[in-house]
């Protein structure tokens, strides 16, 4: 059975180079640029990861993941930003309710490698 991902990220190119990666790489995704849509689908589809964006014009990314926390405690989630945190604040503030970070920048087999880790995959 594939990894379910949902992608949540305001960014079109973002989110179609994901789709497109992880779809090549067998994971059956859902992508959204919106925060409302992400929490109906997280509640209806019960994915196996969530990779969201913390810089979204519509949203809040941090409130967003604690949002989602209350929907799906249990669901890791990946935290994607193409902002510079300093390690001691994500240490601090981003993974206390996510589970990775990983940024923009990173290529696609890294991203790839968070998600198989996080989703539990061999």
């Amino acid at each position: 059975m594939p990894i379910h991902i949902l992608v949540v990220d305001d960014e079109q190119t973002i989110r179609d180079l994901l789709s497109q990666f992880l779809q090549a790489k067998g994971c059956q995704v859902t992508a959204t640029a919106s925060a409302q849509d992400a929490l109906q689908i997280l509640e209806a589809s019960q994915p196996d990861l969530v990779i969201c964006d913390i810089s979204m014009d519509e949203s809040d990314g941090l409130a967003l993941i604690d949002r989602m926390r209350e929907v799906n405690a249990q669901v890791p989630i990946l935290i994607l930003s193409g902002m510079f945190f300093d390690a001691q604040v994500l240490r601090e503030k981003l993974l206390t309710c996510a589970s990775g970070f990983v940024s923009k920048t990173a290529s696609l087999q890294d991203i790839f490698k968070e998600v198989r880790r996080l989703a539990g995959a061999p």
